[in-house]
């Protein structure tokens, strides 16, 4: 940690360093070479941005909280949980109980004691605390895409003239997938079928006020509307009471998939009338990789006087659904749904999934989630108040390079030039999240300007993402084509780690182009080879 709060004092320093690399070596006339560098635009003061996060810190009520997690091996910051969530240590306990209980039971464990054959209820009462519902409402089954294949077997019911399913455009590809093999299913062709809702133009993010125009426009065509309560790549939190609202009053179903939602934003969804919805419990819940996913469906298609009668929704049917009471009579012509969400599920669950499950939301029950949703508030906006610093920093830097050039590079015209492409330029960082802390969780995506040099066409963000992991320890994700995302986890972040995060990516930023350029030799492209694509790892990129 001290080694990446020292980077702040060292970027004075590597701006120099940068500058006698970049624009004064491309330089060849006698002026420009004995002309002295530019001055360094002054750098925000760590010491202060570092009191006032330990401050922070220091009254934080869930600090205690972070006990329960370990960094992995070289990780000094982690931020990923929006990707894959740290392990708790109580998910781990439990997971070597239930071992412990298969090696001295076998079998037996299904009926002694606290039983695997209920093992599910036990995780049902925490889970509706998180998502705002009944336990009627939840269970915990399968994993997300399933769940939505499943959910939308009962509640994708298109007719002639209402048929399409809308989702906003750039939904998780695996969402994309689901939606248009529903569609084809039921002989739909996708381009009439899905609707993808796009942000204006010049925006990163849809407004709510845009969705519910097509709504009371369009309404009446659209059987299913499916969005994603938090959107993966920008980190946007819908509004989701109010959409459902207008859209369930337009007759339409709505679902939601909740992956980057659960455990990350405060959710009511029984208040707020959604048909159904999925989630899946490896990101903020901490259950653990290829974790037990979750549902939810409103108590209105399965209360105990739905479930079994003409109202309630068609389904594909397992035997895990069918009522405890003549489930083991093995009759493949007695299924009885269940009452509530459990009516849904095709087969016995596994019990070490739900254990990791069961031990990741005991933490949950500990911190309380508006307790989070405050602390992530309390991050994300140090977050984007030290992103801006860094991003107008990043600016005076450029804008002095370009006068530089101007006053010595001697060429005139190749002068002007540069100081007007530098003009030109995008932002050198650009935050896409909405910075009004009600229409986000813990999640910051940041688009980073294309490298300056021969090294353009390369993924900058990328190698960016390579150099905070191996030189300064700091994990975050990458997304193409520009975007690392930044999940500033409540449950284990501090706020001394949101400071040397951005102290990291700023020393990253001046080391970056150097890097790409490394790789490319490395990889034996030439430097002026367009269309190269540096060498990529999958880890840590995410699966759904």
């Amino acid at each position: 940690m001290a080694s990446l709060l020292a980077a702040h004092a060292a970027i004075g320093a590597w701006l120099l360093v940068r500058r006698a690399r970049g624009p004064c070596a491309a330089a060849t006339t006698e002026a420009a070479a004995s002309a002295p560098p530019p001055p360094s635009p002054p750098t925000s003061p760590p010491s202060v941005e570092l009191a006032e996060a330990l401050a922070l810190d220091a009254s934080d009520e869930l600090a205690t909280l972070r006990r329960h997690f370990e960094m992995p091996a070289g990780v000094n910051v982690y931020l990923c949980g929006h990707s894959l969530g740290l392990m708790p240590a109580p998910a781990a306990a439990l997971v070597r109980e239930e071992l412990d209980l298969w090696l001295r039971l076998g079998e037996r464990g299904h009926f002694t004691g606290p039983n695997w054959l209920s093992y599910h209820e036990r995780v049902r009462a925490p889970l509706a605390r998180l998502v705002g519902a009944s336990s009627l409402e939840v269970v915990a089954m399968n994993s997300l895409t399933v769940n939505l294949h499943l959910l939308m077997a009962s509640f994708y019911n298109p007719s002639n003239s209402r048929f399409k399913i809308v989702i906003e455009a750039g939904a998780f590809p695996s969402d994309r997938i689901a939606v248009r093999s529903h569609a084809a299913l039921r002989g739909y062709d996708a381009a009439s079928a899905i609707v993808e809702l796009r942000p204006r133009d010049g925006r990163d993010t849809l407004e709510t006020a845009d969705v519910l125009a097509y709504i009371a426009e369009r309404g009446h065509e659209v059987a299913l509307f499916l969005l994603a309560g938090v959107q993966y790549y920008s980190g946007q939190l819908f509004e989701i009471g109010p959409i459902t609202a207008a859209a369930r009053a337009q007759g339409c179903a709505v679902g939601w998939d909740l992956a980057h939602a659960v455990g990350n934003v405060p959710l009511r969804l029984h208040e707020w009338g959604v048909d159904f919805a999925a989630w899946c419990s490896y990101k903020y819940l901490n259950a653990g990789p290829g974790a037990i996913g979750g549902a939810f469906v409103h108590s209105r298609h399965c209360a105990p006087d739905v479930a079994s009668s003409a109202r309630a929704p068609r389904r594909l049917a397992g035997w895990w659904g069918n009522d405890p009471a003549v489930r083991f009579q093995m009759r493949a012509d007695a299924f009885v749904p269940q009452p509530g969400a459990d009516g849904w599920q095709l087969s016995n669950p596994p019990i070490l999934q739900l254990a990791a499950l069961r031990g990741a939301l005991a933490v949950f029950d500990e911190a309380r989630i508006e307790r989070l949703v405050a602390k992530a508030a309390s991050l994300t906006t140090l977050a984007l108040a030290l992103l801006d610093r860094l991003a107008e920093r990043l600016r005076a830097t450029r804008a002095a390079d370009a006068a530089w050039a101007a006053r010595h590079g001697g060429d005139g015209a190749r002068a002007e030039a540069a100081d007007a492409a530098a003009e030109r330029a995008p932002p050198p960082l650009q935050v896409l999240t909405p910075r009004d802390p009600t229409h986000r969780g813990a999640q910051l995506s940041v688009r980073f300007a294309p490298a300056g040099s021969p090294a353009a066409p390369l993924d900058r963000a990328e190698a960016l993402q390579r150099v905070l992991a191996g030189a300064h320890g700091v994990e975050v994700d990458y997304r193409r084509p520009d975007v690392l995302r930044f999940g500033f986890v409540p449950l284990y972040t501090r706020h001394e780690d949101v400071v040397a995060t951005v102290a990291a990516l700023e020393a990253a930023l001046g080391g970056v182009d150097e890097f790409l350029m490394r790789t490319l030799r490395e990889s034996g492209l030439r430097v002026s080879e367009h269309s190269a694509r540096i060498p990529h790892t999958e880890a840590p990129y995410e699966i759904h």
